[in-house]
């Protein structure tokens, strides 16, 4: 990031934008915030939120050491989350005077005509941890597993030509379900062929 600039930052979230109904993106040096942007301030599109800094904005970050970046976000259901703290570097400009009047403003959209992103000081992948998203309030169950044919609660043995469910839905499921392989098995045959065994 240049000092005295307008940069468009692009943050992709693990979650869809629509479920955002609060957000804070701050811009911090020497462990103080320097630059708050809100919901207001910001396009949301999908997974993706993105918004453009004044130079007046730019130009409050010292070039001496990076700016740490974070967003924060409280979703329709009253949960906050936090993302990493991200660090941008800040180079210098010979001349930090404002260009025109600076006006502030959004990004007019976070895709471009050709379908390619706006130019932009950095696309952030933002990491919230565990996440829950809720219906109706209150947290999901646990998806403890179901003992079946294999006598372990998170492995699942299919069945040739029979349909199954793992019931999962609206469940918080927190390791790994292991699908067995289907037995097969292929032999020589009298007709100089293989004979194919399945299940």
């Amino acid at each position: 990031m240049i000092r005295a600039t307008t940069p468009t930052h692009i943050f992709n979230l693990p979650i869809e934008t629509s479920l955002i109904k609060e957000l804070l993106i701050t811009y911090s040096q020497r462990k103080t915030p320097v630059i708050d942007k809100q919901l207001e301030d910001c396009v949301l599109d999908g997974k993706t939120i993105a918004v453009t800094l004044t130079q007046r904005d730019t130009a409050r970050f010292s070039d001496r050491r990076p700016v740490e970046i974070q967003l924060r976000v409280l979703t329709t259901s009253d949960t906050a989350l936090a993302g990493t703290i991200t660090e941008v570097d800040v180079d210098r400009v010979l001349d930090d005077d404002i260009l025109g009047i600076d006006p502030k403003r959004k990004p007019t959209s976070i895709i471009g005509k050709d379908g390619i992103a706006i130019a932009s000081c950095c696309q952030f992948d933002v990491e919230f941890g565990e996440i829950y998203i809720i219906d109706a309030g209150g947290f999901p169950d646990d998806y403890e597993g179901e003992y079946g044919e294999s006598g372990e609660p998170f492995e699942f043995v299919p069945k040739v030509g029979e349909k199954q469910y793992i019931l999962t839905a609206k469940k918080y499921v927190k390791q790994d379900i292991v699908v067995e392989a289907i037995p097969y098995a292929e032999v020589d045959n009298a007709s100089n062929g293989k004979t194919v065994t399945i299940g």
